[in-house]
């Protein structure tokens, strides 16, 4: 899926909607069948539920504070499901910690067996440094950005999208607390 469908998919993801593809068939066949089994009442016509892969949904964020760093994660999956992640770390730099919290949610993920993800974070460059929109000019974010990269093959289908501050929140609090 790309573009517009998987758009769609992403905003459709908390119904926990799935998608089954149908056989081939002629179409005056499928319009046949509905005809046949339509009713005049439009009320008594029932929805047919989509069918399809779940997405979830990852929330990341990066925190550097009095000689210590963490990382925060909040994934959001099928059916409500919410696990929150936290990581204390040596310090390093903000951006290394924005990456470490990427790297630990795509971690779950790939061990959750997801195969489409909607992963938002606050750091625009850490976000367009995986989208190839920024050069990553310094080596230790090379190595981070490589290791997404890497990471990123065993998704099926992944969309980047920067959030504010204040949409990644929880995230973010997770973040803080590892640091203390």
């Amino acid at each position: 899926m790309q573009g517009r469908l998987m758009k769609w998919a992403i905003r459709l993801a908390p119904f926990a909607l799935q998608h089954r593809p149908i056989k081939a068939m002629k179409g005056q066949v499928v319009a046949d069948l509905l005809a046949e089994f339509a009713d005049d009442d439009p009320v008594k016509n029932k929805v047919v539920q989509y069918i399809g892969t779940s997405t979830w949904k990852m929330f990341s964020d990066g925190s550097h504070s009095k000689g210590k760093s963490g990382a925060g994660v909040i994934l959001k999956g099928p059916g409500a499901r919410k696990i929150s992640l936290q990581l204390q770390m040596e310090e390093m730099t903000h951006n290394s910690t924005e990456y470490e919290a990427l790297i630990l949610g795509l971690e779950a993920l790939i061990a959750k067996g997801a195969q489409m993800v909607l992963t938002c974070g606050d750091s625009q460059l850490v976000i367009n440094q995986v989208l190839k929109r920024y050069a990553c000019n310094y080596p230790h974010l090379r190595q981070h950005r490589d290791l997404v990269y890497h990471m990123l093959y065993r998704i099926t289908e992944v969309v980047f999208e920067h959030v504010p501050r204040t949409e990644n929140r929880l995230a973010d609090n997770l973040a803080q607390n590892a640091c203390h």
